[in-house]
């Protein structure tokens, strides 16, 4: 098996950037005001170089770093662009895992696409965060949830892989304040001296598992960088819709350049159409010509499928849009689906195509059976109490 962990640093103050971009390089902590009895959710590493940390009281914060700007935490709002992030993931891989805002993992063992390194997925992974959502992540492989999370958190160059084989040669210098496992084992462990893995991994099982009980096994299967035996779950009701364009010029406008997305559109209608889906929520990424990416979202009141109606959205949307540079590409991405709804067929509509072709199915099974176990159901007697009379079946 094959994991990887998409961890997004500092995700609340990541996306507090995108929303006001003065805010970036300052300190900045989210949480509330500082005269709230409330706590530090996230905070910038400015923040952090003052002493600030989570879950720390906003009045203490507001004592150690007076000049941070203290944000209220509108977690929906989180939520919705995480929710995003993790829909994008589904084109590498469906089963997939979220542990919280800004951290994921997913099982790559079938991706989608095919990679001859898995450098290349983990450069990709964090392509399609910086391109599409302008955030900056850290992605980590390696054969478990633990040790694919250490991989990430230990990124330098944003992204770590830890080859088949080289799991103890990694995990070895790590603490085993690492392991996800209680404070009183971790305490246990370094009252023993069994500070880091490196010394933790020599010990067999059963010396593990007669200090430590069950946590015992935990604490062999880490340390030596066993795979991970439980699969991660599939996320449901993802499906993953977009397209991009380029365009052989810069094109100044942003009212211009939607008129060519009509294209885009009527190919992403026909997909949903074929899925049976209806757009809730559309994306749009301009690529300018100057590196800088502008991200807008359209939120559909009725779910849609019509080119139409998408196209006449995204241009009223763009038309306000005032841009730095020239447009050189877009993509567009559909973040949220609905099913479509479908009527059901009558019970005694009259179908000869349909009858057509159970001929073949009625021939096939009576020889394999000895007998015809297809029957169709007929009106009986409309007037009757009895459930059982009210329909008949008969012999197809």
């Amino acid at each position: 098996m094959r994991i990887v962990c998409l961890w997004v640093p500092h995700f609340y103050i990541q996306v507090e950037g995108l929303k006001t971009p003065v805010l970036k390089g300052k300190a900045v902590v989210i949480g509330g005001r500082p005269e709230e009895r409330g706590s530090v959710v996230d905070c910038s590493p400015e923040a952090v170089s003052w002493g600030v940390y989570p879950a720390m009281p906003l009045r203490q914060a507001h004592h150690l770093c007076p000049q941070a700007s203290f944000i209220l935490f509108e977690k929906e709002r989180y939520l919705g662009l995480w929710e995003e992030i993790l829909f994008a993931l589904g084109a590498f891989s469906l089963r997939m895992e979220s542990d919280g805002c800004g951290l994921a993992y997913l099982d790559t063992t079938k991706s989608p696409k095919t990679y001859k390194r898995e450098g290349a997925l983990a450069a990709d992974i964090g392509q399609e965060m910086s391109c599409s959502f302008g955030i900056a992540a850290k992605v980590g492989i390696g054969n478990s949830r633990f040790l694919a999370g250490q991989a990430a958190f230990h990124a330098k160059e944003g992204s770590l892989v830890v080859e088949e084989g080289g799991e103890r040669r990694f995990l070895s210098p790590l603490s085993v304040n690492t392991l996800p496992v209680g404070d009183e084992v971790k305490e246990r462990l370094n009252l023993l001296g069994l500070k880091t893995l490196g010394r933790l991994s020599p010990l067999s099982r059963e010396a593990l598992v007669s200090q430590f009980g069950l946590s015992g096994n935990l604490l062999y299967e880490l340390s030596r960088g066993i795979e991970d035996r439980q699969p991660l779950s599939i996320r449901r009701n993802v499906v993953y819709f977009e397209k991009e364009m380029a365009s052989e010029t810069p094109i100044e406008g942003a009212i211009l350049f939607s008129g060519q997305m009509e294209g885009l559109l009527d190919e992403l209608a026909a997909e949903l159409k074929q899925a049976r889906w209806l757009c809730r929520k559309l994306k749009v990424v301009l690529d300018l010509d100057n590196g800088a990416t502008a991200h807008k979202t359209v939120l559909f009141k009725d779910p849609t499928g019509d080119a139409k109606e998408m196209l006449m959205r995204v241009k009223n949307l763009l038309a306000s849009l005032a841009l730095e540079s020239p447009i050189r590409g877009a993509r567009l991405r559909i973040c949220q689906v609905s099913a479509a709804e479908v009527e059901q067929e009558s019970l005694f509509k009259r179908r000869p195509d349909f009858l057509k072709k159970l001929e073949g199915i009625r021939d096939y099974l009576d020889a394999l059976y000895g007998y015809t176990p297809l029957f169709k159901v007929e009106e009986g007697d409309k007037d009757s109490r009895l459930p059982e009379r009210r329909f008949v079946f008969r012999e197809i």
